[in-house]
């Protein structure tokens, strides 16, 4: 009975030691998986450097960091991330140990949480949309809708000059600007949020969706009566 409880004690702590082994092999696996996915390391550094101190105005989404999820390109989830969107120059900046990085610009999904004591209000961002010129594949979008029809929202930001009164200096600073976009059958249009556009784009499909447009009062001027009539028109079969 001795050596029959020798051999199942020495049996356990070998799978308990090819456990440990394993759990550590990933954990390994997993810093290294982050270092390479997360950080952006092209020409040869690192680190985040804000470059716009002389102008006026920021170049943050949000000035403060924000809890994130990323999603690597295999499906491999970072949480509890803290992030801030530069929109001048439409990338991410991870804050690791009070150190700023840019995050690898092939992440594809990105989704940020505005309010950081609210995990149901997210705002999701992905890049790889068709342009019709106004952007590029690798910068973010906002995805306001998903379906058949998707919105999508493009934050950046313009530069421009300015002079002060008796000031013959001339300063810069950010104008933030948002474009908004539909993806449909593979193409990308850009829209005005007017009534013009909104009784246009549901013309295919007016009769059915036009009790909905009255009953919420839709008249298409602003960003929720196109989030609540996209997402209405993608629901009619």
């Amino acid at each position: 009975m001795c050596i029959r409880w020798f051999f199942i004690k020495k049996n356990c702590m070998k799978h308990l030691l090819i456990a440990m082994l394993i759990t550590a092999f990933f954990s390994h696996s997993s810093a290294q998986e982050m270092q390479h996915l997360l950080y952006d390391r092209s020409n040869g550094y690192l680190t985040y450097t804000i470059q716009y101190e002389q102008i006026k105005g920021s170049q943050f989404l949000f000035d403060d960091w924000k809890k994130a999820t990323i999603i690597s390109n295999n499906g491999y989830a970072f949480n509890n991330v803290e992030l801030k969107f530069d929109m001048y120059i439409n990338r991410f900046v991870l804050n690791k140990n009070d150190t700023a990085y840019l995050v690898n610009e092939n992440t594809r999904l990105i989704i940020l949480f505005p309010n950081n004591k609210d995990t149901t209000a997210k705002m999701i961002f992905e890049n790889g949309f068709v342009s019709p010129g106004s952007f590029t594949e690798k910068n973010y979008l906002q995805i306001l809708v998903k379906g058949d029809v998707t919105l999508l929202k493009y934050y950046h930001l313009d530069l421009i000059e300015y002079t002060e009164y008796n000031d013959p200096v001339k300063y810069k600073r950010f104008v933030p600007v948002q474009e908004y976009f539909i993806l449909k059958n593979g193409t990308t249009e850009k829209i005005i949020l007017n009534k013009k556009k909104f009784n246009e784009f549901l013309q295919s499909k007016k009769a059915a969706i036009d009790p909905f447009i009255k009953q919420n009062n839709l008249s298409g001027k602003d960003e929720k009566d196109w989030i609540a009539a996209i997402n209405y028109y993608n629901s009619i079969q």
